[in-house]
């Protein structure tokens, strides 16, 4: 059977990749909401990122089962896989930046205000490659650093969360 080769524009090839890699405990994951309960888990994770993890059970079925705990652990990974990839961590995604200059701005007391996680949500719908969505912060430091497109891996067993994310920054066409 012959294949045909799609010829790459410009525009498709990768320059330069960035790499984050994170390891969880799933007992931090399960502290934390023993802790916090389900408002702690909504300033971690999305809305969709929580019902993902619980798989779709009902409100009564919904116990937080070491399931799902795995699962939320492996997303927690996510997110401090991508900010590590971003070569910020989570100080840098919450320090505010001048809209004029896209510069930190490191005089002001709220500069260095906690970051949001649910700037990072991770998408996976059992079907298809898992993704990741910025906004805010992170979203900025991104396009700083022309990352265009993200790839994901993240696994748990056991006590174990970990997750690996690769950002890709594309050839930039001159106009």
């Amino acid at each position: 059977m012959a294949r045909t080769i799609k010829r790459m524009t410009t525009s498709q090839i990768i320059t330069d990749t960035v790499l984050g890699h994170d390891i969880v405990a799933v007992a931090r994951i399960h502290r934390f909401f023993e802790r916090f309960g389900e408002r702690g888990l909504k300033r971690l994770f999305s809305q969709d990122e929580i019902m993902a993890s619980y798989r779709g059970k009902n409100a009564v079925d919904r116990a937080f089962d070491a399931a799902v705990v795995q699962r939320l652990a492996g997303r927690f990974a996510v997110k401090e896989a991508v900010a590590k990839a971003l070569g910020v961590g989570f100080k840098g995604l919450g320090c505010q930046r001048n809209p004029a200059t896209s510069s930190p701005v490191t005089s002001s007391k709220s500069a260095f205000k906690r970051a949001s996680w649910l700037e990072i949500t991770l998408h996976s719908d059992g079907q298809s490659a898992p993704s990741i969505k910025l906004t805010g912060n992170a979203a900025a430091v991104a396009r700083e650093k022309n990352i265009s497109q993200w790839r994901v891996s993240h696994a748990h067993d056991g006590d174990m969360a970990s997750a690996t994310v690769l950002g890709l920054v594309f050839l930039q066409e001159k106009a």
